[in-house]
């Protein structure tokens, strides 16, 4: 099985610190100026520039923003996208390019109480995970086949979901898009025309 979280402890100065959503890339050639978006998959360069540096070996910090994978973590490859939180060593696999079925959780809130449901609702504000999704879209390689949106029930965002909508035309214009939804929004229409 692959994991999607594990550890990912810091070893540069910086990397405690380091909070943030990374594209990875083994490109060491990647131009300057986009560097700080990407993380660098290597064991043996600094990865200046880079938005952190993930190793998988013995782990020696070469820059500020090292991290050292743990082992159920070295599955990950190009164009794979992450959050890696310093604070507490903890790396989470938002996107998998080598994957066909990829699905994001924008909320865990819902508007229906269904008995057969696998995941009943929960009522704590979880709209970071929106702000997350929007994020991760801007790093998604633009030949992802599809993408799903699940909840909880996505479609309570209102003009927010059709906000991500139009993030992803405009990213992912090739890439379908999936919705799990109980369809009670698209009773209103000018919601379900936009």
């Amino acid at each position: 099985m692959i994991s999607l979280s594990g550890k990912a402890v810091p070893l540069g100065p910086k990397a405690l610190s380091f909070s943030g959503i990374l594209r990875l890339t083994r490109n060491l050639d990647l131009p300057r100026p986009l560097r700080n978006k990407y993380g660098l998959l290597c064991e043996d360069a600094a990865g200046d520039g880079f938005g952190a540096v993930f190793r998988n070996g013995s782990g020696t910090s070469l820059g500020n923003t090292d991290f050292r994978l743990s082992e159920d973590l070295h599955h990950l490859d190009d164009g794979d996208v992450v959050h890696v939180d310093g604070a507490t060593s903890r790396l989470r696999v938002l996107y998998r390019r080598a994957s066909n079925q990829n699905s994001i959780l924008l909320t865990e809130r819902c508007n229906h109480l269904c008995l057969t449901c696998s995941q009943p609702p929960k009522s704590a504000d979880d709209s970071w995970l929106m702000s997350e999704a929007k994020d991760l879209i801007r790093l998604i390689p633009d030949d992802a086949r599809e993408l799903g949106f699940t909840g909880g029930e996505p479609t309570l965002y209102g003009e927010d979901f059709v906000d991500l909508l139009r993030l992803c035309k405009s990213y992912l214009p090739r890439t379908a898009i999936h919705v799990l939804s109980n369809g009670r929004a698209f009773k209103d229409f000018e919601f379900t025309r936009k």
